[in-house]
């Protein structure tokens, strides 16, 4: 019974140990906490968006009279030059109607010359005194509707001849056609709204990108700014835009406001294609080549006692606020020593500072790198107990 309580024992001393080893000697930085070094490069701020990647120019082809598609000359992704017929509607019975109309232009006519004649004799006649005048005015009314008859009888031909040549659909403009709705022997009827036929993009080649921007980042966006994004069938290769316009229209979803940001973009390889999600990074300011740190190096505030605390502040005076100065902590011989410094811009991960208060190189302390004991050290923004 004894013999088993001594191994019991030995075991938990054992795993203790192992422990303590863990917790307090495992993996450490120098007096246990998290460096890194100052450095020198690029910082940028961007807004995160999303949104679809759309032609330039797309035209909804339609059509103005109402018939059955008789043929169809153009297919999805198929190149159209401007004016070029990609469906005709059966022409038939405006064919019938053109004609009716012809006829009834040459019987008009035929009457005006008719009336034109009668008035000529009524004329003469009136001058010998052998008719009246309102013989004469008689004729001269009859002379007046032939000829009104005759305008509205070549207007009825024009309005006609128009609609047969609406039997013929030609594309608006060069392009590529993206989209079909109709198949041969599809009756399309035109009312108050016209039906779309065909979408025509005009060149996929440069495309736009129609994004979404927040109400508060709205004012971070300014014309020619530069825009990388990627859209999920590509997940891995980056595609570069500019801002082209910030319209001014207001977008309200659930009382939230929100601006459309139009980004356009090469497409030359045509790896994007109309309707594609874009995630997008827009780039609203950039420093380049600074000193900049890691912003947990900023967040980072150890524990002081009562003669650190007065040390300090009898280096660098008021200035030495640990609420509203910023500042770093850097390793010096193993020892923390404060340094004030004057941050600029910030990318989330990393802060521009300003001046020449730190060194290329410069230890810095972002945290502590094992669980220390109480009273070294803490995180400015860790809870309070």
């Amino acid at each position: 019974m004894n013999k088993k309580i001594w191994i019991i024992g030995g075991i938990a001393v054992l795993v203790a140990v192992i422990l303590g080893w863990i917790v307090w000697g495992g993996s450490t930085a120098a007096g246990g906490y998290k460096t890194e070094s100052v450095t020198r490069g690029d910082i940028s701020v961007v807004i995160t968006a999303t949104g679809k990647v759309n032609p330039v120019t797309r035209v909804q082809v339609g059509t103005q009279i109402t018939g059955t598609i008789s043929r169809i000359f153009a297919d999805f992704n198929q190149k159209v030059r401007k004016g070029q017929e990609i469906a005709e509607i059966d022409p038939t019975f405006l064919k019938a109607q053109l004609l009716e109309a012809e006829a009834n232009a040459e019987k008009a006519k035929a009457q005006v010359e008719q009336s034109k004649k009668t008035l000529d004799r009524a004329t003469e006649l009136f001058d010998r005194k052998l008719i009246s005048q309102s013989e004469k005015d008689e004729a001269l009314t009859n002379y007046n509707l032939a000829g009104a008859q005759y305008k509205q009888a070549m207007a009825a031909y024009n309005r006609a001849e128009v609609s047969l040549r609406y039997t013929s659909i030609v594309s608006p403009i060069d392009g590529v056609v993206i989209s079909r709705n109709v198949d041969v022997g599809q009756t399309v009827a035109a009312s108050l709204q016209a039906p779309i036929l065909f979408v025509i993009a005009n060149d996929l080649s440069k495309i736009q990108v129609e994004a979404t921007i927040d109400e508060v980042d709205i004012g971070k966006v300014k014309v020619n700014q530069e825009v990388s994004f990627y859209v999920d069938a590509y997940p891995d290769e980056k595609f570069k835009g500019r801002v082209a316009q910030v319209r001014l229209q207001p977008i309200t979803t659930q009382n939230l406001v929100s601006y459309e940001v139009i980004i356009e973009v090469e497409n030359r390889d045509n790896k994007l294609l109309p309707g594609m999600t874009a995630n997008l990074s827009i780039i609203v300011d950039t420093k380049k080549d600074v000193v900049k740190v890691p912003n947990m190096a900023l967040r980072f505030q150890p524990a002081l006692t009562q003669e650190q605390f007065k040390k300090y502040s009898a280096m660098y005076g008021d200035k030495f606020d640990l609420k509203n100065s910023a500042m770093v902590w850097a390793l010096q011989s193993g020892e923390l020593a404060p340094i004030i410094v004057d941050p600029g811009l910030t990318d989330g991960q990393y802060t521009e500072i300003r001046g020449d208060q730190l060194t290329i190189e410069q230890i810095l302390v972002t945290g502590i790198s094992t669980v220390a004991a109480p009273g070294s050290a803490r995180d400015r923004f860790a809870p309070k107990k």
